[in-house]
């Protein structure tokens, strides 16, 4: 047969399996026949149920099982499709496509090693709903040779809902609309390893919106709306053979993003990733179906090196989507301020590669297995998961890291490693309580033996640019710990995530969820080298209800119905995590209702930092320093509604505990008890303790401590001021003559990392402070009671490196 026949058959197989029985009879003598003519036109009911599909590899086999093919509408029909088929002047074959609504879905995915009716647990099943118009043309030669074939594809798919469904429960996304096309080329290539697959799309472009995110306990709640527009090029070589065994498959990929733009939108207010650039690849990733170190079937997915970086060039929070395609087409902004309500810029960059972490050795291999939380039910999915993410690989180091950029200022989270193993389950749940289990609406992702850790080196301070690397690491991470962001965490977590649709009005994300961290061993404050001061023994116990996560105005708002924790440290050390000195055991307990908080774009503004005033000759005037910070920056607005307390868990106190005192060497306790906020009437509790945390990356005076040369070498006095410059050191000590005559060095002032606080609240109470001893059989109370009232406290805090 020719290529003209090899190519129709080949496409037509692609686009229908039913076509392929239609044309076989077509030999090269009809083909000629057909090539010049006006083209065939095919109608066709498609309406399909195969009770089993598998792929067995090595003996193991993966199984999808009730695949059904119909009218989306009304299942016991077949979905129309309509095929005109043309050969072009140049000898392509175009086959121009209309498919009426259709449903194509799936009961069970299991792993076994019998055939034609594998048991066992299931993986669910997923369904996908569209009505695709569209347009392939196939013509001969690839991007090797001539021996290949060319794919260019255009279509539109409308009424689309892609979802996920287990035990009866379901999870999806409906009123998916999406514009794509693509070219792609297929190729035979060979290299020093042997042939392979080439599968290039140098340019692949879409525009897809969906319409809500829906939960089957309750369709009439949606999660918000999807948006995106992509342009994307990929560079694939699958190769036969996997990891283990003699079959399966390998695969390398280059992929480049030239742009992507995403939104989430919740009730008319919209965040969003603008202007995303960058590449992803990875390096001899393998698929087989295999057994894990316990013997459970699934389809192993490992890889030898992953990496990628990512560009956000506006992460925009609180903004409607009118605004937001007025920017990209380049036209003035309306309704609201001249540019859009961006925190800035974020670059991230991650390596993924095996390394050994305290004398354990950890890979990338994902197990996709049947079965989910046991007692969610039969069917379910389970990630038997180990990663490795590595801050150093070959000479090169700090390969991972995260940097923000504000304003053309920009901070390095340096040195990102993290590692770990566990398991990942996912179900859709419905709420009830099965087997001691408690369930909620949404889907549910759970952790089981979850042990890991990761670190950051530190923070490196500049601009954006190829010099940022080369600044000095220094601290600034732990100004973070409010946010419950550590330096530094090893931990072991037990327990669930449930992510449920309907915000705290109309559309929004509802979380409820359950994590237990065991053997945990968090950083308060560390360097690079791992000495600081640790939280080791580390127990953890938190859990939140009806916590919703909304996009309004302001920015990203996130407010829980009901929290409740439990921090037991058994030792808080100074020093190494290991056998640091210890302070001793530190127990928190923390109760709240109505706790929020709201993720601003915007910084701290123009701000009199040391001084009391609202414009920069009075700042001057007060002895302040005026600061104007630009338009970027993040500001955090918490409000923590400390609750009476209604248990022993749920309640807030604080305990400090030390051995020593008597003979035996036992130990004693200061405790805190029943920590309370109120709104200063006795009677409500809404204003809470509230905090406002703006973090911005911007210049900031320091002052030489003593005479002398630095850690650097650099020589000045005591009391001059660090200026920026060109030399070896990148900057020198200025006199405060040198800087009157000279006002304009101000500008050379060294970046830091500029956190500004503001926290106030009406009323916090501590219901008493006990001592409590062993040997005594009553608390002996301290305090029977103690309000602060009132309270509001400004604070500026600058990181730079220490010299």
């Amino acid at each position: 047969m020719n290529k003209k026949a090899l190519a129709l058959g080949l496409s037509c197989s692609l686009v229908s399996p039913t076509l392929l029985a239609e044309l076989t009879q077509l030999n090269d003598e009809m083909m000629s026949g057909v090539s010049g003519q006006s083209g065939i036109t095919l109608e066709t009911a498609l309406k399909m149920d195969i009770g089993e599909i598998a792929y067995f590899d090595d003996g193991a086999g993966i199984a999808i099982q009730g695949v059904k093919i119909s009218d989306a509408a009304n299942r016991a029909n077949a979905s129309n499709r309509t095929y005109v088929l043309d050969i072009e002047n140049d000898g392509s074959l175009n086959i121009a496509y209309d498919i009426s609504p259709t449903r194509l879905e799936f009961s069970d995915i299991r792993f076994g090693t019998q055939s034609g009716n594998m048991t066992g647990a299931s993986g669910g099943g997923f369904f996908w709903e569209y009505q695709l118009a569209g347009n392939l043309n196939v013509k001969g030669g690839g991007a090797l040779g001539s021996d290949g074939y060319t794919f260019q594809s255009n279509y539109t798919m409308t009424n689309g809902a892609f979802g996920y469904t287990t035990q009866g429960n379901s999870f999806w996304l409906e009123g998916i609309d999406l514009t794509a096309a693509s070219t792609m080329t297929l190729d035979v290539g060979t290299d020093a390893v042997g042939s392979y697959l080439d599968i290039r799309l140098p340019n692949y472009t879409g525009e897809y919106t969906v319409g809500a995110i829906r939960h089957s306990s309750n369709i009439a709640l949606s999660g918000g709306s999807l948006w995106g527009k992509y342009d994307l090029t990929s560079n694939i070589q699958l190769r036969g053979g996997g990891r283990f065994g003699v079959t399966g498959f390998t695969v390398d990929a280059q992929n480049t993003i030239n742009r992507y733009d995403f939104a989430w939108g919740d009730d008319g207010n919209w965040i969003g990733a603008l202007g995303v650039t960058g590449s992803y690849n990875v390096q001899n990733l393998t698929l087989d179906v295999a057994p894990d170190s316990d013997g459970q079937l699934g389809l192993a997915i490992a890889f030898d090196k992953a990496d990628a970086s990512y560009h956000i060039d506006k992460l925009v929070l609180g903004e409607t989507k009118s605004r937001i395609d007025a920017y990209l087409a380049g036209a003035p902004l309306t309704g609201g301020p001249a540019k859009l309500k961006s925190i800035g810029s974020i670059d991230m960059n991650f390596v993924f590669a095996d390394q050994s972490v305290d004398g354990v050795n950890y890979t990338n291999i994902f197990y996709v297995q049947a079965g989910g939380q046991a007692n969610a039910g039969e069917q379910g999915l389970r990630l038997n998961t180990q990663w490795s993410l590595v801050d150093q690989y070959g000479l090169d180091t700090n390969v991972s890291n995260i940097t923000y950029t504000d304003d053309g200022n920009a901070v390095m989270l340096s040195g990102l490693q993290s590692w770990g193993k566990g398991d990942v389950t996912l179900n859709v749940t419905k709420a009830g309580l099965i087997g001691g289990t408690e369930f909620f609406d949404g889907i549910r992702v759970g952790f089981e033996n979850f042990s890991g850790g990761y670190k950051i080196d530190g923070l490196q301070v500049g601009k954006n640019d190829a010099q940022l690397k080369n600044q000095d690491i220094q601290g600034g991470s732990e100004l973070l710990l409010a946010l419950g962001v550590f330096p530094a965490y090893d931990f072991t977590a037990n327990g669930h995530i449930t992510i449920g649709t309907g915000g705290a009005t109309g559309e929004g994300l509802t979380i409820n969820s359950d994590i237990h961290i065991t053997n945990g061993r968090a950083a308060l404050m560390a360097d690079e080298n791992g000495s600081g001061i640790w939280a080791t023994g580390l127990d953890y116990d938190i859990h939140k209800r009806n916590m919703t996560i909304d996009v309004t105005e302001e920015g990203l708002a996130i407010v829980e119905g009901e929290s409740w924790s439990v921090m037991d440290i058994s030792d808080l050390r100074l020093g190494n995590k290991v056998n640091g000195k210890s302070f001793g055991r530190f127990i928190l307990k923390r109760y709240e209702t109505g706790s929020s908080m709201v993720v601003k774009a915007g910084g701290s503004g123009d701000i009199c930092v040391g001084g009391n005033a609202a414009d920069a000759a009075g700042c001057s005037a007060s002895g302040g320093i005026w600061e104007q910070r630009g338009d970027e920056g993040i500001t955090v607005s918490l409000k923590n509604v400390l609750a009476q307390a209604v248990s022993d868990t749920k309640r807030n106190s604080f305990t400090w505990e030390t051995k020593g005192g008597s003979s035996t060497n036992r130990p004693m306790q200061i405790v805190f008890d029943n920590i309370t906020t109120n709104d200063g009437d006795g009677i409500n509790n809404t204003y809470g303790l509230q905090n406002d945390i703006s973090i911005d990356v911007y210049q900031t005076k320091v002052v030489k401590k003593r005479d002398g040369a630095d850690s650097n070498g650099v020589i000045g006095n005591k009391g001059d001021e660090k200026i920026a410059d060109n030399s070896a050191a990148g900057y020198r000590y200025v006199s405060r003559a040198e800087l009157d005559a000279n006002p304009s060095l101000v500008s050379d002032r060294p970046l830091g990392f500029a956190v500004n606080a503001n926290t106030r609240f009406k009323e916090l109470s501590f219901g008493s402070i006990q001592t409590v001893h062993p040997d005594a059989v009553q608390p002996s109370t301290l305090v029977y009671g103690m309000s602060l009232q009132n309270v509001n406290m400004t604070s500026n805090l600058t990181a730079t490196p220490i010299q």
